[in-house]
């Protein structure tokens, strides 16, 4: 009886087993059904558009000149300075379009994408400052004549107050006229096979694309700049005998000094690289649905090593001399010297190794085939340009800021 009893129960525990294992392959069926007819109805292609306003780092140092170097403090040089005008603009716009194909039944997702972004400045200013203070001797004996007595004989003296006269001349004080032209541009285009691998680290609906593939990068910078100034204007008065007894035995001159300066400069500086490429992008669900509008947690890294060349063309050249003019009741005598002129070319060619980091967090709103995003992001290269003038400096070349994109799913 027990034995009957026994073998009861093992035929039930094998029916149990069987009955059992049917259903959860039953189950899983299902699940795999669902999944591939939820994978069957997502897009196989989408297209993203995006725009982005860039703070910029790296495009060139501002054209330095010695006599703006030599006068740190002149009048000239305010209230705009010129190291100041040279520089880049501190933003660039952008745009970017991405096309990713992820095939039906499958978790690989091929893609290309472009980034662009560029900025202009122009800027043509001048400024002066007012003649420099007359004398106390020059107020109280403006339009006066005086007279002594030496050696028994009387001398009248005058002195000859000076005046304005034209932009730039005598007695004008000091100035500074200043044209400048700067360009940047920079485009980066990322070629990539990635593998959703659904880690669901942050849930069961979570993405996470793991990618590798190609970056290329170019870099441009192109600046001109024209720069006149007299930094030191300054007087000082001279007693003077003419030798003309009768009209003006003795005076004191008014004598003007100063340094004249012409400063023109041309540079263009690019960077062209490529090389391989690895990024981690994923979308985490927080929010609502996709069949009445999902919001979603976006973030990525990336990071690449481009091999690639930059380069520095150009040159600039400097003229400047010193002047002393003394001024007469009609006319005035002009002294120079000091004279100097140089020419500097500017012609760097270098190859380079530059890591590249960047990443970006934002958040989404995806609806069945669209999805409207924002967000901040970021893309440094480091030591990419050559931004020095008559010797290298390498610098790290940076755009990072806000940016909103759209994406439209294409296909089923």
């Amino acid at each position: 009886m027990s034995e009957l009893i026994q073998k009861n129960d093992n035929r039930a525990t094998i029916r149990w087993k069987l009955l059992t294992s049917a259903s959860a392959l039953a189950l899983t069926m299902s699940v795999i059904s669902a999944a591939n007819a939820e994978d069957a109805d997502h897009p196989t292609i989408w297209l993203e558009l995006s725009g982005q306003l860039d703070r910029q780092s790296g495009q060139g140092d501002p054209y330095d000149p010695p006599f703006i170097a030599n006068y740190p403090n002149s009048t000239a040089y305010k209230p705009n300075s010129p190291l100041t005008a040279e520089k880049a603009p501190l933003f660039s716009e952008g745009a970017g379009a991405s096309l990713s194909f992820q095939p039906s039944n499958s978790d690989w997702v091929f893609s290309a994408s472009i980034q662009y972004g560029r900025a202009n400045k122009k800027r043509k200013f001048s400024q002066q400052t007012e003649q420099a203070e007359p004398s106390l001797h020059e107020v109280y004996f403006k339009g006066f004549f005086y007279t002594y007595s030496s050696q028994g004989y009387a001398y009248r003296h005058r002195l000859f107050a000076c005046c304005k006269t034209y932009p730039g001349g005598i007695g004008s004080g000091n100035y500074l006229d200043a044209a400048i032209s700067v360009r940047t541009s920079h485009t980066i285009l990322d070629f990539q096979a990635g593998k959703d691998v659904g880690l669901g680290l942050f849930g069961s609906r979570d993405s996470s694309t793991i990618s590798a593939g190609v970056r290329v990068a170019q870099f441009f910078s192109r600046s001109t700049v024209w720069l006149r100034a007299r930094p030191d204007e300054s007087w000082d008065h001279n007693l003077y005998n003419s030798g003309h007894v009768l009209a003006y035995p003795g005076a004191f001159i008014p004598t003007n000094y100063d340094h004249m300066f012409l400063g023109t400069a041309h540079s263009e500086r690019s960077f062209h690289g490529i090389g391989p490429s690895l990024s981690w992008n994923s979308s985490v669900p927080f929010a609502g649905n996709l069949q009445s509008g999902e919001l979603d947690f976006d973030w990525g890294v990336n990071g690449a090593v481009l091999f690639g060349r930059k380069k520095v063309t150009g040159e600039h050249h400097e003229t400047g001399r010193y002047r002393a003019a003394h001024l007469f009741p009609s006319n005035r005598y002009f002294h120079t010297g000091d004279f100097y002129s140089n020419n500097t070319p500017l012609d760097r060619n270098k190859s380079v190794m530059v890591p590249n980091l960047g990443g970006f967090a934002g958040i989404s709103f995806h609806y069945a085939d669209a999805k409207v995003s924002f967000g901040y992001r970021g893309d440094f290269f480091f030591n990419a340009m050559d931004t020095g003038w008559d010797t290298q400096k390498s610098e790290t070349v940076a755009f990072y800021g806000p940016y909103a994109s759209i994406s439209i799913g294409l296909g089923d």
